[in-house]
C-alpha cells in the first residue's frame, strides 16, 4: 500500500484528527464498531479490549510500577467514584521517576502489523500542571516492560479530564504505558487498546483541504519572473497537482488513491513554495551593499569584507547559481567575477575561495527578501551575513541573528551605473521618511529642499548614460549630501516636565511598564491608543557634565526604569539611585537613544515583535534595535455614536456581501475595494483630532456604503473569471515559451498546439453569448492544453555527463603525481589533453545551452577519452630493484658466518632492508619503486663496507686504519701493537655512505 499512512506508520506513530464519536461523553470507553477517523483513513474498532482491569473495578490488579513491582497502596489507591464518569479511577499518592515504586510502567502484548487504537483519560490539577506532564508517555517494546522507542506522550489539561487517543501500527511486540513523577495530582481512568480495521469509507478531508491550501497559494501568488514572483512552469506544475488531486478526489475507491494523492499534492505545494524567484537574477552580476555603513561585499586576501568601491584590489561583483545537484543543502553558491566562492569557515568567519568545495552546507547561502532588504543566510550556520563594525575593511561574519540593521545587504545589478542607482534610491527613502517641522525629528524645509536637489542632479547625471566613473563621482556627491541631511535635524528640545509620552521603538512597539522583571515592549492598544503601563513622563535629573538626563517614570506604576545588574532592567520604586538616570541622545537623525549614565550602554531588545524584554547593555549607533522615538501623548474626547452606527452598517453591508456572479452578488475585486474602503475610513477616524474631521469621516463613509450597494449585479452573470485567469497564464507561457530543443525550450508543434488551444478559448471568451457551459469547457480545455504543454517542456539530462566528468576528474586527480617521462607515469600531454576537455564540458554543462544530442555526444566523447587516458599509463620497470635483491641476497649468503658474531647489526640491517625494498616489486607506484631501489643500493655499499671492515679487524696488525677507528668501552682508543685485538667488546666508528656511524663488536 504505497499512501502518506506508511511513513507514519514507519515511525510507528500516527495523530489523530478526528473525535472517536461527535456524540462521545465523558469517560466513555470505545466499543467495538466505534469508527475512528485519520487523516489517512476511516477505521472500525474490531477487536475487544487487551487491557484487563482497565477502569480499575478490580482495584489496581494487572497494573506495575516503574520498578516491576505491583502498584502499591503505599503510592496509589483507587477513588471509587472520582473518574470522569462517577467510576473508579486510579490516583497517584507521591511522584518520582519513571523507573521507581511511584511510577506506572505495565505493557500488553499487541501483533507487530496491525493497527491499534490506545484511548485513555487522564486528570491533571492545575498546579501539577507546572511540571513534569511530558514524562507520562508510551512506548513500542520488544518486552512487556522495554521503552525501546517512544511514541507520544499523554495529553493533559488543568483541573479536568483529558482523552487520549492514539492510533498506530504495531512494529514492536509490546506496547508500554511508563508514567513518571505523576505526584498527588494525578488521576488515570478508561484506558482501552484494541484492533482497528480500515473500513471501506474514504477519508477526504485531508486532501480537500490540501486543494484548498494550492488554490490559495496560486491566488495569493503572482505569476512572473521579478522577484517574490513564481515563474510559469512552477505554477503550471502546481496547477496540474492540483486537477490531479481533484480527479483522486471524485474518483478514488480506496483509500490508499486518497492517501497517495494527498501526498502527491503536498510535496507540490512545499516545491511550490520554495520555487519563489529570489531577489536576484542568475547569471547576473551584482553589487551587494551594507545597509548600515553603505559599503560594498568584497573579497580581496581571503577573507570577506565590507569596502568603498574604489577599494583597492576589492572584487564586488557577485554572482549567484544554485548548488550542484547531491549538495548538503539547496540554496546558491556565491562567486566573485574570478570565480571565487564565499563560504563559512569555523563558527563565525566567512572567507573566499577558488577552491571551495561548492557542495557543503558553509558554501551555500538562501536571500530572504525582507522588501527594502534581504538578509543572506548561511545554510551551515542558519545565521545571517552580518558586520560588527561599518568602517572600511570591516569584516564580514556569517553567525549574526538578523536584528540589527548591520545584518542587512541590499542587491544592486552591477551596471556601470549601480552605485549611482543605488545612491538615488537610498537617498529618496531617505527624504521620504523624514518631516518638515520644528520638532527633533523632523528637519527644517531648507534640508529637504536641499536634499531633494541633489537628487534631482544625481538624476540628471544618470539620465545621461554615464561612464563608470562618472556614475560613481555622482553618487559619492550625493553620499555626502544625504550624510550632510541626517546631520540638519532640528535639535533636540527638553521634555516638559509633567507632560505624558509614548516611547516607541524602532519596530513600531511601545515601551512598557511591568509590575516585575525587565521593562518590555508591546503593541499599542485599539483605535490606536496606548494602554496606561504605556505612557511616560520624564523628570530632569541633575547630573553634572550630562546633558538631557531624566529620570523615565512609569505613569501608571509611579515606578522608574533603571539598569540591574550587568543587562537586566527593572521597574524602582524611588530615583535615589544612579541606575536610574538615563540620558536621552540622538543617534541617527529622528531616532534617540537612552543611555543608562550609570554605564554608558543603552536601553534595546533582541526583537521587534510583541512582548520582547528590553536590556540595559546594548550599543547605540547603527543598532536599530536601540533605536527610540519620544512623541506626546493626546487625548482628544469625540462623540463617536455616529461614526460605530456607520461602521456598523458597513461591516454588516460587508458581511453579507456574497462573492459571485449570481443576481445581487458582487465581484471578488468589488468586496476586496470596500473592505479596504473600511479600513482606510477607520483609520482616518481614529485620527480624527476634532469632532469636524470625524463627521467628515462618518458621512464619506455613508457614501461609500451606498456606492458598494449600487454594484451589486441586476442580473445573473456569465462567470468567465476562471477561464480570464487560464487564459492569462496561457499568454504569459506562450509569450515566454523559446522554441528549440535546449533545456528550458519546447517543441515548436508543442507552442503550436497550445496556441490553437489558446485561440478556441479566447473566441468563447470574446462571445458575449457563449453560456456558463461552454465556458466552463474552454477552460477545462485550456488547462488540460496547459498541463501537456507544460509536460513536453525539454529538460536536458545531463546525469551521464556529469557521472563520466566526475569519473573522469578522480582519475585525473589520481593521476596528477604519475604525469611525465619514464616507466608507470602518464604521458602529459594526455593528462592535459583530457583536463582541458572536462573543463570545457563543465563549461558547457553550467552554460546549458546546448540540446540533448550534443549532451550525448559530449558523454560518449569523455567516457572514451576517460578510458584511453587509463590505458596510457606506461608500465613499471622493477628490473633493477630486482637485479638488487639478488645481488642482496646473494652477499648474504656469500659472507662468511665468522665475521657476524662480531658484525651482526651489518647483516641484519641488509636483510631487513630487502624485506622492506623488496616488497616494492608489487607496488604499482613507479617513484616507490624508485626510492626502493635507492635505498637498497645504499643498504648494499653499506654491508660491502662493513664485511671489508670486519676482514681488516680480524688480521688487524696496525694501530690505526684509515677507514676506521676502534675504542674501548671507556672511549680510549685501542692500541694493539702489532697483534689481533684481544677477547672483548668494543665501539667501532667508522663512515658508511657518506655518513660516520657507530657500532658495537664482540672478538673472542
Amino acid at each position: 500500500m504505497k499512501s502518506s499512512i506508511m511513513t507514519v506508520i514507519a515511525l510507528v506513530t500516527m495523530a489523530l484528527v478526528g473525535s472517536l464519536d461527535a456524540e462521545a461523553q465523558t469517560g466513555r470507553v470505545p466499543q467495538v464498531g466505534d469508527k475512528i477517523t485519520t487523516a489517512d483513513g476511516i477505521y472500525v474498532v474490531s477487536g475487544v479490549n487487551l487491557i484487563q482491569n482497565p477502569g480499575f473495578d478490580d482495584g489496581m490488579q494487572g497494573w506495575y510500577a516503574g520498578d516491576g513491582s505491583e502498584l502499591s497502596t503505599d503510592y496509589f489507591e483507587v477513588v471509587a467514584d472520582g473518574g470522569p464518569d462517577g467510576s473508579p479511577c486510579l490516583h497517584a499518592l507521591r511522584g518520582a521517576g519513571s523507573g521507581t515504586v511511584q511510577s506506572i510502567k505495565t505493557g500488553w502484548a499487541v501483533e507487530v502489523g496491525k493497527t491499534y487504537l490506545f484511548s485513555c483519560w487522564a486528570y491533571r490539577t492545575a498546579s501539577g500542571m507546572s511540571s513534569n506532564t511530558q514524562y507520562s508517555r508510551l512506548y513500542a517494546s520488544d518486552t512487556q516492560n522495554g521503552t525501546n522507542q517512544e511514541l507520544r506522550t499523554i495529553s493533559y489539561a488543568a483541573d479536568q479530564w483529558v482523552n487520549t487517543e492514539y492510533v498506530f501500527m504495531a512494529s514492536r511486540p509490546y506496547l508500554v504505558a511508563n508514567f513518571g513523577w505523576l505526584n498527588a495530582a494525578t488521576s488515570f481512568d478508561g484506558f482501552f487498546l484494541g484492533e482497528l480495521t480500515l473500513s471501506d469509507e474514504l477519508a477526504t478531508v485531508s486532501l480537500e483541504q490540501a486543494i484548498e491550501r494550492a488554490n490559495q497559494r496560486l491566488d495569493t501568488t503572482e505569476e512572473g519572473n521579478a522577484k517574490g514572483q513564481y515563474t510559469t512552469e512552477a505554477r503550471a506544475t502546481l496547477t496540474a497537482a492540483i486537477a490531479a488531486a481533484t480527479t483522486a478526489l471524485t474518483t478514488a475507491t480506496k483509500q490508499e488513491q486518497i492517501n497517495e494523492a494527498l501526498a502527491t499534492l503536498t510535496a507540490a505545494i512545499t516545491a511550490y513554495d520554495a520555487s519563489k524567484n529570489p531577489p536576484f537574477m542568475v547569471g547576473i552580476g551584482y553589487t551587494i551593499t551594507n545597509v548600515a555603513s553603505g559599503l560594498s561585499l568584497s573579497t580581496a586576501d581571503g577573507t570577506v569584507r565590507i569596502n568603498t568601491p574604489d577599494a583597492a584590489d576589492a572584487r564586488q561583483e557577485f554572482y549567484f547559481e544554485p548548488a550542484p545537484e547531491g549538495s548538503a543543502a539547496t540554496g546558491y553558491n556565491i562567486h566573485d567575477a574570478e570565480g571565487v566562492y564565499i563560504y563559512r569557515s569555523g563558527s563565525w568567519d566567512t572567507k573566499a575561495s577558488s577552491g571551495q568545495d561548492r557542495t557543503v552546507a558553509n558554501a551555500i547561502f538562501t536571500l530572504e527578501d525582507m522588501g527594502d532588504y534581504v538578509q543572506i543566510y548561511n545554510r551551515g550556520s542558519g545565521s545571517v551575513l552580518g558586520t560588527d563594525n561599518t568602517t572600511d575593511g570591516s569584516a564580514v561574519y556569517s553567525n549574526k541573528n538578523g536584528t540589527d540593521v548591520r545584518y542587512r545587504w541590499v542587491l544592486m545589478p552591477n551596471t556601470p551605473t549601480a552605485a549611482l542607482e543605488s545612491a538615488i534610491a537610498n537617498a529618496k527613502t531617505e527624504a521620504a521618511s523624514t518631516e518638515v517641522g520644528t520638532e527633533y525629528y523632523q528637519v527644517p524645509a531648507s534640508a529637504l529642499e536641499a536634499l531633494n536637489a541633489a537628487i534631482a542632479a544625481a538624476e540628471e547625471v544618470l539620465a545621461q548614460t554615464p561612464s563608470r566613473d562618472e556614475a560613481n563621482s555622482a553618487a559619492a556627491t550625493l553620499k555626502e549630501a544625504v550624510e550632510l541631511f541626517k546631520h540638519s535635524y532640528n535639535p533636540l528640545q527638553p521634555f516638559a516636565e509633567g507632560e505624558t509620552y509614548i516611547v516607541r521603538h524602532y519596530g513600531g512597539m511601545l515601551l512598557t511598564a511591568t509590575t516585575q522583571g525587565n521593562a518590555s515592549i508591546t503593541a499599542i492598544g485599539q483605535d490606536d491608543d496606548a494602554t496606561p503601563d504605556q505612557l511616560m513622563t520624564f523628570i530632569p535629573a541633575q547630573v553634572a557634565g550630562v546633558e538631557n538626563a531624566y529620570y523615565l517614570q512609569s505613569v501608571a506604576e509611579a515606578t522608574f526604569l533603571g539598569r540591574y545588574e550587568i543587562w537586566n532592567t527593572t521597574w524602582y520604586t524611588s530615583n535615589d539611585t544612579t541606575a536610574t538616570v538615563i540620558a536621552v541622545e540622538v543617534l541617527d537623525g529622528k531616532y534617540l537613544g537612552l543611555k543608562f549614565v550609570a554605564s554608558g550602554t543603552y536601553l534595546g531588545t533582541d526583537g521587534a515583535t510583541d512582548g520582547q524584554l528590553t536590556y540595559c547593555d546594548k550599543e547605540g549607533a547603527g543598532r536599530t534595535l536601540s533605536y527610540w522615538t519620544i512623541e506626546p501623548y493626546i487625548t482628544v474626547v469625540l462623540d463617536r455614536d455616529a461614526w460605530n452606527a456607520a461602521l456598523a452598517a458597513a461591516t454588516d453591508l460587508l458581511g453579507g456581501a456574497k462573492e459571485g456572479y449570481g443576481q445581487g452578488e458582487y465581484f471578488e475585486a468589488d468586496i476586496a475595494d470596500f473592505r479596504t474602503t473600511i479600513a482606510g475610513r477607520r483609520s482616518e477616524a481614529n485620527r480624527s483630532k476634532t469632532q469636524e474631521e470625524l463627521d467628515n469621516v462618518t458621512a464619506w463613509l455613508l457614501q461609500d456604503i451606498e456606492e458598494f450597494r449600487s454594484l451589486a449585479h441586476a442580473e445573473t452573470l456569465i462567470d468567465k473569471r476562471g477561464l480570464d485567469r487560464t487564459i492569462q497564464t496561457a499568454q504569459t507561457i506562450i509569450a515566454a515559451a523559446v522554441a528549440g530543443d535546449k533545456d528550458g525550450q519546447y517543441p515548436e508543434e508543442a507552442i503550436d498546439a497550445y496556441q490553437t488551444a489558446l485561440t478556441a478559448a479566447l473566441d468563447i471568451n470574446n462571445d458575449d453569448s457563449a453560456t456558463q457551459a461552454e465556458v466552463d469547457a474552454a477552460n477545462a480545455a485550456l488547462a488540460s492544453a496547459q498541463t501537456t504543454f507544460a509536460a513536453q517542456r525539454i529538460k536536458i539530462d545531463y546525469s551521464e555527463l556529469n557521472a563520466a566528468l566526475t569519473a573522469a576528474e578522480k582519475l585525473l586527480t589520481d593521476a596528477a603525481p604519475f604525469v611525465g617521462d619514464g616507466p608507470g607515469f602518464y604521458p602529459e600531454a594526455d593528462y592535459n589533453q583530457l583536463k582541458s576537455d572536462v573543463e570545457d564540458a563543465r563549461a558547457m554543462v553550467r552554460a546549458n545551452n546546448v540540446n540533448q544530442t550534443t549532451v550525448d555526444e559530449r558523454t560518449a566523447s569523455i567516457k572514451a577519452e576517460t578510458t584511453a587516458f587509463a590505458n596510457a599509463r606506461r608500465q613499471n620497470d622493477t628490473s633493477r630493484l630486482q637485479a638488487l635483491v639478488d645481488e642482496a641476497n646473494q652477499l648474504l649468503a656469500d659472507a662468511d658466518a665468522g665475521l657476524f658474531l662480531w658484525f651482526q647489526e651489518y647483516y641484519d640491517d641488509l636483510k631487513a632492508s630487502i624485506l622492506k625494498n623488496g616488497a616494492k616489486l608489487q607496488s604499482t607506484d613507479q617513484n616507490e619503486i624508485n626510492m626502493a631501489v635507492r635505498l637498497l643500493q645504499r643498504d648494499i655499499d653499506i654491508f660491502k663496507t662493513g664485511m671489508e671492515i670486519a676482514v681488516s679487524i680480524k688480521g688487524m696488525s696496525t694501530t690505526t686504519h684509515a677507514a676506521f677507528s676502534v675504542y674501548d668501552l671507556q672511549g680510549r682508543k685501542v692500541v694493539t701493537a702489532d697483534t689481533p685485538l684481544p677477547a672483548g667488546i668494543y665501539i667501532i666508528q667508522t663512515t658508511e655512505a657518506g655518513q660516520q656511524r657507530t657500532r658495537k663488536i664482540m672478538v673472542k
